[in-house]
């Protein structure tokens, strides 16, 4: 089981880290101009001039893949590193304070999670005009329960501890102890559910893009274009599976970098 564990969080690493670096590329080289049409060239097949073929305007696919890697990373990271913050903190308040305000925050929470996760996302950009950066600010929002919850369930395990009644006897401020003595022993858990969070946020920015609401043009994104290419799916079907195979792999480097940090901090414990 330990060593099933291990190649999972090691396989996991390889994959992001594959991914990392075609981030890193991409910002300073990209083949051809993701946005050039080219009408000569349209659903080329693969080649060594174009390695993925092109797309229904003749642009290429293998840059627009690597470019949308980037634009689809920041979505993500930015929506969890919002939304992890934001529950943890909520999440400690909860847990630690009195049952007034551990009661108002927990029925905003399930306020908040009784609506679908998507269809929350969907209003939200609707009534914020599909700005810039609305896809990030409507994700964050509906990642932010679970975060909570996770934050809640582990200071109340931890605000009986030892540790914290030392702290307490010893004048230490609420914030003190929240941030400095509970925190680093909450990270523990909450660090597998952050790695999934980026998986199951890229899932969700992938298909608020494939539905028109997520990266604007001119912008790639993943889900934007296997919208696009799925008129070409049976006589082009690079287009499609290019993006869809760069989802597909991303999603599950992260899903295995968060089972195997699970198991090794299960491992720890015991």
């Amino acid at each position: 089981m330990k060593k099933e564990s291990n190649f999972q969080l090691k396989f996991g690493k390889v994959i992001i880290a594959v991914i990392l670096l075609i981030i890193i590329i991409s910002v300073f080289y990209v083949p051809y101009d993701i946005n050039l049409i080219n009408g000569d060239e349209k659903l080329l097949s693969p080649s060594i001039r174009h390695i993925l073929g092109t797309d229904n305007l003749g642009r290429d696919v293998f840059s627009r893949v690597i470019a949308g890697t980037r634009f689809t990373f920041i979505v993500s990271v930015l929506t969890v590193l919002f939304s992890s913050v934001i529950g943890t903190v909520l999440g400690m308040f909860s847990g630690y304070s009195h049952y007034i305000v551990d009661e108002i925050i927990m029925r905003i929470i399930d306020a908040i999670s009784s609506f679908p996760g998507i269809l929350l996302a969907l209003v939200l950009v609707s009534v914020m005009n599909k700005q810039k950066y609305t896809i990030i600010l409507a994700l964050s929002v509906i990642f932010i329960p679970s975060f909570t919850r996770i934050s809640r369930n582990e200071t109340l395990k931890c605000r009986n501890e030892e540790y914290i009644r030392s702290a307490q006897v010893f004048g230490a401020s609420k914030l003190r102890i929240l941030f400095v003595h509970m925190l680093p022993n909450i990270m523990t858990s909450l660090m597998p559910s952050i790695v999934i969070g980026l998986s199951k946020s890229i899932l969700a920015e992938s298909s608020m893009s494939y539905l028109g609401l997520g990266i604007q043009p001119p912008y790639p994104s993943w889900g934007r274009m296997l919208f696009e290419s799925q008129p070409y799916l049976f006589n082009a079907p690079w287009c499609a599976l290019s993006p869809g195979l760069m989802i597909m792999i991303t999603v599950i480097g992260f899903n295995y970098i968060g089972d195997g940090l699970s198991q090794k901090y299960v491992y720890n414990m015991e």
